[in-house]
């Protein structure tokens, strides 16, 4: 195998593993309170789905929890129909009070075992308070009817941890020591 190639095979290995994107802080913070109905997903006809968040957004969480802004508890609803040509919901969301509202057209929805319901999308920001300056985030999280945990927030690029590059010169030194065997 030319050298090439060989250096083009460890290429391809590595890329599924360049980076992802993630929820980072400042986040607004969601989860249930009393009278909230949680997330659920329902069948609507054979394939096709609808997913649903009713829940509470009543915090802006920072990495120093001691610049934690209390909001008055404000509704978060999500809604979201299954595209089976995309593979992905779409829809829309809105925090109460005229805080955010907008759009997504990519929620992921993973049913887990435990029935929880794990979610994320790429969201457009369309209006609110909370959209000065910026035109889209993230949601990320986690739920079912009565429990939830959701993070709603500006989104970063997560760096490839430095054990991958370590691996990936490894097999690039690799692949040469075996050239020079050869």
């Amino acid at each position: 195998m030319h050298i090439f190639q060989r250096f083009a095979a460890v290429v391809v290995l590595l890329i599924p593993c360049i980076a992802n994107a993630a929820v980072v802080r400042p986040a607004l913070d969601i989860q249930l309170f009393s009278g909230d109905a949680g997330a659920w997903l329902t069948e609507t006809s054979s394939g096709a789905f609808d997913f649903d968040i009713d829940a509470t957004a009543f915090a802006i969480v920072f990495d120093d929890i001691t610049a934690n802004i209390d909001i008055p508890n404000q509704s978060f609803t999500l809604h979201g129909t299954y595209d089976a040509g995309a593979n992905a919901f779409y829809g829309s969301f809105n925090v109460a009070g005229g805080l955010l509202s907008g759009s997504f057209n990519d929620l992921t929805v993973a049913v887990l075992s435990s029935g929880s319901i794990d979610f994320s999308a790429n969201l457009s920001y369309d209006a609110g308070s909370l959209s000065t300056g910026l035109t889209g985030g993230r949601l990320e999280g986690i739920g079912n009817i009565s429990n939830l945990s959701a993070k709603l927030g500006p989104v970063s690029v997560v760096p490839v941890p430095a054990a991958v590059w370590l691996f990936g010169s490894g097999l690039i030194a690799l692949v040469g020591l075996a050239r020079r065997k050869a």
